[in-house]
């Protein structure tokens, strides 16, 4: 029976690379879990730094809220102060022409010649 150690050389062959197979089959599987918690821990890492990004541009978005609000009410009080200088002026003007007015003629040595009081029903 020269078919039996054929057979059986056969069958250790097939056991062995069956076994081969087996090793491979491990450390692919063993690579593919490695290769998934990297994944995840990847993920993880990702999602947490999303979550910052957010938090920090909902933060970014209110002091841009902020800075409007506060540019608005300072623009509103430079136009309140410009309409407070050209109040001032617009009287300033207007004193000085009362006062070219009554002055017209005065000779600067009278007693009524004072440049430091405004003429009032003149």
């Amino acid at each position: 029976m020269v078919v039996v150690p054929k057979l059986k050389a056969e069958l250790e062959e097939s056991t062995s690379s069956l076994k081969a197979n087996l090793e491979a089959a491990e450390t692919c599987m063993e690579e593919m879990r490695k290769n998934d918690r990297l994944a995840k821990e990847e993920q993880e890492t990702l999602k947490e730094t999303l979550t910052k990004l957010m938090a920090e541009r909902d933060k970014l978005l209110k002091e841009k809220t902020d800075v409007e609000v506060k540019e608005e009410s300072l623009t509103a009080e430079v136009e309140k102060c410009q309409e407070f200088m050209m109040r001032i002026n617009e009287e300033s003007f207007y004193q000085g022409v009362r006062q070219a007015t009554f002055f017209h003629g005065v000779p600067t040595n009278d007693s009524r010649y004072d440049l430091g009081k405004d003429v009032v029903n003149g």
